[in-house]
């Protein structure tokens, strides 16, 4: 059995199967241009968008993942380097992409409350704090858990073919999902 990031499980053979499509998608939903930069410091680069906070559905660079690191309650943060495994739940959550994360929690942000390229850790602690856990840009006609269209179809790479498997599914190895 294999757990996703977002709680759901998975046979790992089909997820392992699914490797190759599912990063041929995380590639094309990376190469948009509103995810082609930090969802948070706005940074540009070859690593603007190396990391993804997978629940919210941001990608982000380097230096904000650490930060959100520190609230690993708050948010799940996976690479994008195609080390790690992708579950079809995740790579769907991921499909609304920066421009959404936006539109949800920075709506209504003064220019003067974002985030700065060249911030400090502790600096970016506390603005992830108040944009993913207080929310306090958000605006009232969003909703961060329903993601818009996606740019790119995820039917077309084949990718849902992996189906969760029922959560309680038993194993006699703990290390096995790891």
């Amino acid at each position: 059995m294999w757990t996703s990031k977002l709680g759901n499980q998975y046979l790992k053979t089909e997820v392992e199967a699914q490797h190759q499509a599912n990063m041929l998608v995380l590639r094309k939903l990376r190469q948009r241009p509103d995810n082609r930069r930090c969802a948070d410091c706005g940074t540009t680069g070859a690593e603007a968008n190396a990391w993804a906070i997978v629940n919210f559905g941001a990608f982000v660079c380097t230096a904000c993942a650490s930060a959100h690191r520190v609230r690993a309650d708050v948010s799940k943060v996976k690479g994008l380097s195609g080390t790690y495994l992708w579950g079809a739940d995740e790579v769907s959550a991921m499909s609304g992409g920066n421009e959404h994360v936006d539109r949800s929690l920075m709506q209504n942000c003064a220019s003067a409350s974002r985030l700065a390229c060249g911030a400090s850790h502790q600096e970016r602690v506390v603005f992830v704090e108040r944009k993913y856990c207080q929310q306090l840009w958000k605006g009232d006609q969003t909703e961060l858990r329903s993601p818009v269209q996606p740019a790119v179809s995820v039917e077309a790479v084949s990718i849902a073919a992996a189906k969760p498997v029922a959560v309680g599914c038993t194993t006699d190895d703990w290390f096995e999902g790891w």
